[in-house]
């Protein structure tokens, strides 16, 4: 009757949810009012989906009816939801949080309620930040939901999906569920047909974070905790990477748990060369499980030790170090300690206490060549710190020639550093560039990772910059970046930062000057590292003064010693 006066607009919302009659009724519009000026428009979902709306659909599309699938939001799209919501643009952790929203503008909406409504958004001028990254549990509730029209099969197999991460491969949920893997596909089916998974490569994943996180919060902790524990037994038992068997570990076990250190320090060995920040996390738990008095805590702490020396936290590191030293320790500790401990005070910048440990060091029983010139070539450093400028360079002959004794190229390459170094600061700029170009060779010609730890470049780049070769001395320090980057080792880190600092402030351009101070200043305090903060102090302090900040002047050489 409407459609005789004017054309008409019919919306039906949530066709999943239509009983019978109602898609008996949809079915008779479509055959019967085709001649009538009448719009139909339907939304619904992928899932639930009866046979009768199965037919329903069919029998549109032979009608010709023409179907949108919405697609998730783009990031500038979401950015603006975001703006209407909030009257303000997010911080960097509520950015997080609704990343795990996948672009879904129902999921992202609630998710802005739902933090809103609990108290957990703060404002700031016009940044409006989140106070923590779990969810709320308004929000977990109503996904939870969302979802329980889907089979039991299909929510338990989601529940240990959810455990396993956003990520997950079907060969370790067949593991983890002890159950073949045709039958958790039968069992994922709904879930995929619900566009709650899908596929990359050889992997199911949770198209959107938020339910993937809501559904493993849904688990009570102690449940969790068993779960994860389970989880890595069945990963181990099924021949997966240590590294994966130690992420469950990690959440999983409790104290006393012997395996699960045993597979922590296994994961950490394999982590310190590439991920030494991986390493110390996995370390750190691996003793908090030891039993008290355990046999091998003197272990774990050199290998915590070692590892928190090459992700650049070396003050923490000779803490330790010094503290297992000092007490009845293990003989299979001893050198491994007293290596790390020199390293780690060479960074501090404590050279009588660099000289004197190396020189201590130098007279353990048993001590292989290669660690001979390790400390030899620290020595020279430390005497380099307290102006002994040709001690350190008789020093750095010395680390040279038991190095090339050792047939060891990290340590030749690590000497031939300490000996530019020694060189450049007499004045002998072409002997120090001489010395780091062959450095840089033996390095890389061929490639030698262990080698490469001790970047050569950063000693090229301060032997060129000594010679006032600017510009090959950025590229060289900017190749010393990358490569820390890509080795995932952060020891050496705040001086490069720092000297890539004071190489542009030689060059003249101090904004970028003062933009690479900065970080390093603030990484070395974090870390403990002393060697470059006084003369970067000071650079800051030359480039305030000239800017006639006094203020900022006098701060920045307030801490220097």
């Amino acid at each position: 009757t409407m459609c005789l006066d004017r054309p008409v607009v019919l919306v039906l919302e949530d066709l999943h949810w239509a009983d019978e009659s109602s898609l008996g009724a949809i079915q008779a519009i479509l055959h019967n009012l085709a001649h009538v000026p009448l719009l139909v428009l339907a939304t619904l979902r992928p899932t639930p989906r009866t046979p009768e709306l199965d037919v329903l659909l069919d029998e549109c599309a032979a009608a010709g009816t023409r179907i949108l699938q919405l697609r998730s939001l783009e990031s500038a799209d979401v950015d603006a939801l975001v703006r209407l919501q909030l009257g303000g643009r997010a911080g960097p952790l509520l950015s997080s949080i609704i990343d795990k929203a996948g672009g879904n503008p129902l999921w992202l909406v609630e998710l802005i309620r739902s933090l809103t409504a609990e108290g957990w958004l703060k404002r700031d001028a016009e940044v409006v930040e989140a106070v923590g990254d779990e969810l709320p549990s308004t929000l977990r509730d109503l996904v939870l939901r969302r979802l329980r029209y889907l089979p039991t099969a299909t929510l338990d197999q989601l529940q240990l999906a959810s455990l396993l991460g956003e990520a997950v491969s079907i060969r370790d949920l067949a593991a983890v569920a002890r159950r073949p893997s045709v039958e958790l596909i039968a069992d994922l089916s709904e879930a995929f047909r619900a566009r709650l998974l899908d596929e990359r490569a050889d992997a199911v994943v949770f198209r959107h974070q938020l339910v993937q996180q809501a559904i493993y919060e849904d688990l009570p902790i102690p449940l969790r905790m068993a779960l994860h524990r389970d989880a890595a037994s069945a990963l181990a038992s099924s021949g997966a990477d240590v590294s994966k068997v130690a992420s469950h570990v990690l959440l999983g076990a409790e104290q006393g748990d012997l395996e699960a250190v045993r597979w922590l320090r296994e994961a950490a060995a394999e982590a310190t060369a590439t991920a030494p920040a991986i390493a110390v996390k996995l370390l750190r738990r691996a003793a908090e499980l030891l039993p008290a008095g355990h046999e091998d805590a003197d272990l774990v702490s050199a290998e915590l030790a070692a590892a928190l020396h090459s992700a650049g936290q070396v003050a923490e590191a000779a803490a330790i170090a010094e503290a297992v030293l000092a007490r009845p320790h293990s003989d299979e500790v001893d050198i491994p300690l007293r290596l790390t401990l020199v390293s780690a005070l060479s960074l501090q910048n404590r050279p009588i206490a660099v000289v004197e440990g190396a020189e201590s060091a130098l007279e353990a029983p048993g001590l292989q060549l290669q660690d001979q010139a390790l400390l030899l070539a620290h020595a020279s450093y430390g005497r380099i710190f307290a102006g002994d400028f040709v001690g350190a360079e008789a020093t750095a002959r010395r680390a040279l020639s038991v190095a090339e004794r050792a047939r060891s190229t990290a340590m030749t390459v690590w000497s031939m550093a300490a000996f530019s170094v020694a060189v450049k600061t007499q004045g002998r700029y072409s002997e120090a560039l001489l010395t780091t170009h062959r450095a840089v060779t033996l390095a890389f010609d061929p490639r030698n990772d262990e080698a490469r730890h001790r970047y050569p470049h950063f000693f090229l780049g301060m032997a060129l910059a000594d010679a006032d070769r600017l510009d090959e001395a950025k590229n060289a320090y900017a190749q010393a970046l990358e490569e820390s980057e890509e080795l995932g080792s952060a020891w050496l880190l705040p001086d490069m930062l720092m000297l890539s600092g004071e190489l542009r402030f030689l060059a003249g351009d101090w904004d970028d000057a003062a933009a690479e101070l900065e970080p390093g200043l603030l990484l070395a305090a974090q870390h403990g590292q002393r060697i470059s903060i006084n003369q970067s102090r000071a650079y800051q302090a030359v480039i305030a003064t000239a800017r006639t900040d006094l203020a900022a002047a006098k701060a920045a050489l307030s801490s220097v010693a």
